[in-house]
């Protein structure tokens, strides 16, 4: 994995399903599906210093015309943490029945 990626935050009640580094346009990024609390979710993470030329909106409307929503009125959260260089873009969320 890129150096950049390699200490990507994950909350200790988080399991990751799979993730791959990947391109997102020209952007580098980490595609990763995990399952929290009982819902299933997709993040695309992005290194902070790479995004310095866009804004959260450009990027979700770009995850909206990329295919990657399975509902096209599923909800895309942002996050960031000042603690750590990296910014989480999530959707995809299911409720995972057991």
């Amino acid at each position: 994995m890129n150096e950049k990626f390699k200490n990507i935050p994950t909350d200790e009640d988080t399991k990751i399903i799979s993730e791959f580094e990947t391109k997102f346009g020209t952007l580098d990024c980490v595609l990763q599906t995990w399952l929290y609390n009982g819902i299933k979710g997709t993040s695309l993470i992005f290194f902070k210093p790479d995004l310095e030329n866009t804004t959260p909106e450009i990027i979700k409307n770009e995850i909206k015309q990329s295919g990657l929503l399975k509902d096209l009125e599923s909800t895309i959260t942002f996050s960031q943490n000042p603690k750590h260089k990296y910014v989480f873009f999530n959707f995809n969320f299911i409720e995972e029945e057991f």
